[in-house]
């Protein structure tokens, strides 16, 4: 097992414009999709509510893995056709006296490649869930095969005891498995939207080619009115590796 600690992200401001095609009615998140450009002087834009940090790589080498002797001998069996990258993110949310509360958001990501002939996708994520309790540990761990521990993850932290009772999801990783992964938060009767949030993922791809990490934030607050918010990813990320 391989534990690592994430890397400290830069944060910037994400400006969220008016996505008018989903005000309505409380329900689900709207289905994924690049934005529409939009510019920072739009007028009703959510700014200073939302964070972001990153994305950053770290490509999953022998090298990387050289302290765990079975992670090492997969990626170096994998090496023939496939490379691997650990991708990190973080979301801090804001609120303050008179603003409306952040009732959702989400971060979407798009995995894509030039080549076509096998896209990429989130070989792993993590955290997978987060439920209403408190931990503060902050670390991640790599079993076999580069898959997160299959451990039931505790808002603060990313690491808790499994229990048998379940309680409403603040934090779901979503579409693992997929090039169309992302996490969605969901205020709930205890926790706001606030504070910062650590996201990872393992990306595969097609050795000797290159892939893409694009993605849309979004977010909705409820005051009189619910409204929805989006902003494409600031920093479209390319993943590279020579192994």
């Amino acid at each position: 097992m391989l534990q690592f600690v994430p890397p400290n992200l830069t944060e910037h401001p994400l400006v969220l414009a008016p996505d008018e095609a989903y005000r309505g009615p409380a329900g689900p998140l709207p289905p994924s999709g690049p934005p529409s450009p939009s510019p920072t002087s739009e007028r009703g834009a959510l700014t200073e509510r939302v964070f972001l940090g990153g994305p950053v790589s770290v490509p999953i080498t022998p090298e990387y893995t050289a302290g765990d002797p079975a992670l090492k001998a997969f990626v170096e069996r994998e090496a023939g056709h496939s490379t691997y990258h650990l991708v990190h993110l973080s979301v801090s949310f804001a609120n303050g006296p008179g603003l409306p509360p952040l009732r959702t958001a989400s971060v979407e990501l798009k995995l894509s490649s030039a080549s076509g002939v096998r896209p990429p996708v989130a070989w792993s994520m993590s955290p997978l869930r987060v439920d209403e309790v408190s931990q503060v540990q902050q670390t991640f761990h790599l079993g076999p095969e580069l898959k997160f521990q299959d451990v039931e993850v505790a808002l603060g932290g990313y690491e808790a005891s499994r229990s048998a009772a379940r309680t409403a999801p603040f934090l779901l990783g979503m579409r693992e498995l997929r090039d169309d992964p992302g996490w969605e938060f969901t205020r709930t009767r205890t926790m706001a939207l606030d504070g910062t949030h650590r996201l990872v993922l393992v990306v595969r791809a097609e050795r000797g080619g290159t892939a893409g990490v694009t993605g849309t934030v979004r977010a909705t607050t409820r005051g009189n009115l619910l409204r929805r918010y989006r902003s494409a990813l600031p920093r479209p990320l390319t993943l590279s590796t020579v192994l």
